[in-house]
């Protein structure tokens, strides 16, 4: 088991958000989390890479309890994140964006060029003259550049174009080609049943559904009443 999540509880100030969430990620696995806004998806992300502090439950990798520690304590325990909203550095070059947290390993830069072929040619560019698109390839690139244990996307489709989401599947499938382990977390259902191996749905802070990407698909009760669709 590379990461496993049990029992997790968290808060802000009085309001219960995580009420006891469970989920696992396998070595090599793609998994991903749907469900709607307020669903608790980003209060989840932020419990397991260190940004809220659960009070109770456990977030392991590789057996090593995380939970609660800080988030740099996180990260360099192999766990990377690509944050909603990118959070792009705007006065730093693409260069700088990318090398500032390199750690030397398996993803260099040349390797990140290679699989975003659009980057050499951003590399002196600042952050804040990107695109929605051109930020969420640095972010996803940057993260990738720590060399991760596990990757962690937090709603990456977000403000982008179709054909960008649809780039966006194609890399995402080329890193669990790889053997690149991902948690995606994501509202964009086609996104999710492209990538993921295995999906979990939360509602009101609770997993309502967990099983293969083929099980949800195939369930219209759960998509309907969680999702929407």
């Amino acid at each position: 088991m590379l990461l496993d999540v049990r029992e997790l509880h968290a808060y802000y100030a009085d309001s219960h958000v995580l009420q006891g969430i469970s989920l696992q990620v396998h070595e090599q696995e793609a998994v991903a989390v749907l469900g709607r806004n307020g669903a608790g998806k980003t209060t989840t992300v932020a419990a397991i890479v260190g940004l809220v502090r659960p009070r109770q439950g456990a977030v392991r990798l590789r057996g090593a309890d995380l939970a609660g520690r800080p988030a740099h304590v996180v990260a360099r325990s192999g766990v990377a994140l690509v944050p909603q909203g990118r959070r792009v550095f705007p006065d730093l070059t693409v260069r700088e964006n990318l090398l500032l947290t390199a750690r030397t390993g398996a993803w260099t830069l040349e390797r990140a060029c290679e699989l975003f072929p659009a980057i050499p040619a951003l590399l002196p560019r600042r952050g804040a003259a990107l695109s929605g698109g051109e930020q969420q390839i640095v972010a996803i690139a940057r993260a990738l550049l720590r060399d991760p244990t596990l990757l962690v996307l937090d709603e990456p489709s977000e403000g982008l174009a179709p054909q960008l989401v649809e780039q966006l599947g194609a890399v995402l499938e080329q890193l669990r080609a790889s053997g690149v382990a991902i948690l995606l977390v994501e509202q964009n259902l086609a996104l999710a049943l492209r990538v993921a191996e295995r999906v979990y749905v939360m509602n009101k802070g609770r997993i309502v559904f967990e099983g293969k990407a083929d099980a949800l698909r195939d369930d219209p009760a759960v998509l309907h009443q969680y999702l929407g669709v």
